[in-house]
């Protein structure tokens, strides 16, 4: 079930951000802070806030990863852990330029990573196949979430 400290920690996040006007905020300055600042938001405030809220909240799960990756030395497992990382956001469906997306989806992306990473495990499939296939998730979720925002924008009333 995880960490119950790292579950609270999750719970607060997902209170915070689906629950309150400065969650509501930060959305809004992700989708765009032209339009945010001209609604009364506090744009250089909130992204201030935003990213002490980003590095409190990577505090967690970087201390318990970091001795490993000291140990490892090696790029490659970085690299790989950005990459994992950042799919996971996108088949979770935040969206590159911002404004979209939930802390649950990303759970949920990362999920899915796992579910391949392990499946092409059992298979017997190299790190680089796993990478590949990994990259081709990601390059499909990011095909779909680009001609979602170009047909959003498209159509006009």
């Amino acid at each position: 079930m995880g960490h119950p400290v790292r579950a609270g920690h999750r719970r607060r996040r997902h209170l915070l951000l689906g629950r309150t006007r400065t969650g509501r905020y930060f959305y809004a300055i992700g989708a765009s802070p032209e339009a945010a600042r001209r609604a009364g938001i506090s744009v250089s405030r909130l992204r201030t806030i935003a990213f002490t809220f980003a590095g409190f909240t990577a505090v967690s799960p970087g201390s318990s990863t970091c001795p490993g990756l000291v140990r490892s030395r090696s790029a490659t497992t970085v690299a790989t852990y950005v990459l994992y990382a950042v799919a996971a956001a996108v088949i979770g469906g935040a969206s590159l330029t911002g404004g979209r997306g939930k802390a649950i989806h990303v759970l949920l992306g990362g999920i899915v990573i796992a579910a391949i990473y392990n499946g092409l495990a059992l298979l017997g499939i190299s790190t680089a196949g796993t990478q590949i296939a990994t990259a081709l998730v990601l390059l499909a979720a990011v095909s779909v979430d680009s001609l979602v925002r170009n047909r959003g924008s498209s159509t006009t009333i």
